[in-house]
Formats: structure tokens, sequence, C-alpha cells
């Protein structure tokens, strides 16, 4: 019974190195970076970036969407306005009179 708990305990330990020597490569480097926006603020986060620096080229204070300077034209409210030009005339169905 000894040599067999013996064996078990070495695959344990065995196990154990083996899955500790891996974790390493498993996870990336998660650590504090600098983000800096367009305007020159920065602030640290923590991100997986390679970079210690993260300079972005679009940020919420300078892009149309986030900013409502957009002009976007909303092409399903066009398509309805002008299917009911055309058709505007027809009915369908009975009327009630």
């Amino acid at each position: 019974m000894a040599k067999v708990s013996n064996k078990k305990e070495e695959a344990i330990k065995k196990e154990k190195s083996v899955s500790t020597k891996l974790k390493g490569s498993l996870h990336p480097n998660y650590r504090e970076i600098t983000v800096e926006m367009t305007n020159g603020t920065k602030f640290i986060t923590r991100s997986t970036v390679s970079t210690d620096i993260l300079k972005l080229d679009i940020d919420p204070t300078t892009h149309p969407a986030w900013t409502k300077e957009a002009n976007y034209v909303n092409t399903k409210a066009t398509e309805v306005s002008k299917f009911n030009n055309k058709f505007k005339g027809l009915s369908f169905g009975k009327q009630v009179t």
C-alpha cells in the first residue's frame, strides 16, 4: 500500500509542477497602462496591451457618433416615406363609409 500511495503522491506533485509552469504562459500580462485621448487628457487603466502608453485616434470627445454632430440619414424612414408617397391614393380592403 505504501508504494501505491507514494506513486500517487509523485503523480500529484508532477501534475502540480507542470500546471504551475503552464499558468505563466497561458495568462496574458495584465498591468497598468496610460491611455492618452486625442485632446491630450490621460488616465490610467489596466490592460493586456503590450505598450505602456495607448494613444487613441478616435475617442468619445471627438467622434461624431458620440458628439451628435453626425448627419445620419435614417434610410428606413426615407424608404417608408417614399413608399407612402408612391401609394398614397391606394386603399386596401373595404372602405368604411
